[in-house]
């Protein structure tokens, strides 16, 4: 990662990584429990990609 990074860049960092743990935690629960939310997860994971592109990055 840049060592240059603002405080701004960190924050979007940080709310990447909730998503990235939110979009985990849903793909277990849809597993586990048979559960069908797959709107709440391609949300989350058009999330994931917006902020993917604009970094140029995996975290």
């Amino acid at each position: 990662m840049n060592e240059d990074l603002t405080e701004n860049d960190k924050e979007i960092i940080l709310y990447f990584k909730m998503i990235q743990k939110l979009s985990n935690d849903v793909s277990e629960l849809v597993a586990t429990d048979d559960f069908m939310m797959t709107g709440v997860l391609e949300s989350i994971e058009k999330q994931i990609d917006f902020i993917k592109d604009i970094y140029k990055t995996d975290f």
